[in-house]
């Protein structure tokens, strides 16, 4: 089918020098940012009905991470057009977005480039939280999360970024929210700019709220927050702040999640908490430069527990290539598996690699073999 593109006269291109020129500076100010004021939607729920036969027997979702493809965008090209294949053929109609949809300053001029036009034939929803890099303005005149409020808290119609692809927004009721689905619940979690994350007072509340009410249903829990609570990188790490709100939360409320999602360090890791529960770092989904681990020759499992308030065991990792993750959830299970696709310089058409794979019990809340 032609593709004939339909120029938009809000649409300005960003000139090639000026790419070049505001690559993210990690001395600017990356202070905590203020939210919007959305609470007219407070709770902030968001039904989801699968459009999928059989949902309600079982459902498999797609779970991406920092996806934004500045600079060199042919490695998130490669991840979309997997994840478009897959989606097909196994009818996935959810994509859920661990932040850093688009780099560096998250701006509605770069959601063409970055985000409509790599997903334009990807047939699901895409949905999520903001990342850091979403939220970060790019000058003193610009707001902060104004691209992600626009594309992703919406009303559901084209946005003027979208230009000729039909993509409509998401319409989420916040930044931070509950996405409600027939087998399961993601809470979402903002964690703002600052390098290891902040959160205001207003969603710790909302938080223990959420994961209180979520006990009310029997039904797999997931939590999404984009810093990482653990991670054994050597760009990031993990966030201690983060790690504590999240203890925190779980210990008010007495519920833990089955599932940690989060985003922010550019490889995938899976960590196994008190030998119970799964922590997943998905942030190699796009953004060309991947994070390395801080030993280079790491044999799998490892015990990484930093102190003794948590055993925590790294189980598997993928360092050096981009991929995205896949979750089938039932009522009884949740099957989790991390599918790594080729480099650039290999064939596109080559298949995904299953690179890690793991089965959680919901009614035994462990892994299993």
């Amino acid at each position: 089918m032609a593709n004939n593109k339909i120029e938009n006269p809000l649409y300005q291109p960003r000139p090639e020098a000026d790419i070049v020129t505001r690559l993210h500076d990690s001395t600017r100010n990356v202070q905590f940012q203020p939210l919007p004021d959305l609470r007219s939607k407070y709770p902030y729920r968001y039904k989801f009905n699968s459009s999928s036969p059989g949902a309600t027997e079982g459902t498999t979702i797609h779970v991406v991470g920092d996806t934004g493809g500045v600079k060199y965008p042919v490695s998130q090209q490669i991840v979309a057009d997997a994840m478009e294949k897959d989606a097909i053929a196994n009818k996935i109609d959810l994509c859920y977005h661990l932040g850093d949809v688009v780099y560096y300053y998250g701006e509605n001029i770069d959601y063409y480039d970055q985000f409509y036009e790599p997903y334009q034939h990807y047939p699901a929803k895409i949905m999520g939280i903001p990342g850091n890099h979403d939220g970060e303005p790019a000058d003193a005149n610009s707001t902060s999360l104004q691209g992600f409020i626009t594309n992703f808290c919406g009303t559901g119609v084209i946005t003027p970024d979208a230009r000729e692809i039909h993509r409509a927004s998401m319409d989420q009721p916040n930044v931070y929210w509950t996405l409600d689905a027939e087998l399961f619940t993601v809470i979402g979690l903002y964690s703002n700019v600052p390098e290891g994350g902040r959160l205001e007072q207003d969603q710790l509340d909302w938080f223990v709220s959420e994961l209180k009410e979520s006990s009310r249903h029997k039904k797999a829990l997931l939590v999404a927050v984009h810093h990482p609570p653990y991670s054994y990188d050597n760009h990031h790490s993990g966030s201690q702040y983060i790690k504590e709100i999240l203890t925190e939360g779980f210990a008010t409320s007495k519920v833990h999640p089955d599932l940690v999602l989060s985003g922010h360090v550019h490889n995938y890791q899976r960590f196994t908490i008190d030998d119970k529960y799964p922590y997943l770092v998905v942030g190699n989904s796009g953004y060309w430069h991947l994070h390395a681990m801080k030993e280079k020759e790491l044999e799998v499992p490892l015990d990484v527990s930093e102190d003794d308030s948590n055993k925590v065991v790294l189980e598997q990792y993928v360092s050096d290539r981009h991929g995205f993750l896949k979750l089938g959830i039932s009522k009884e299970m949740i099957k989790g598996e991390f599918l790594a696709v080729s480099r650039p310089q290999e064939s596109w058409s080559a298949q995904p690699q299953s690179s890690d794979t793991f089965t959680y019990d919901l009614n035994k809340k462990k892994l299993v073999e």
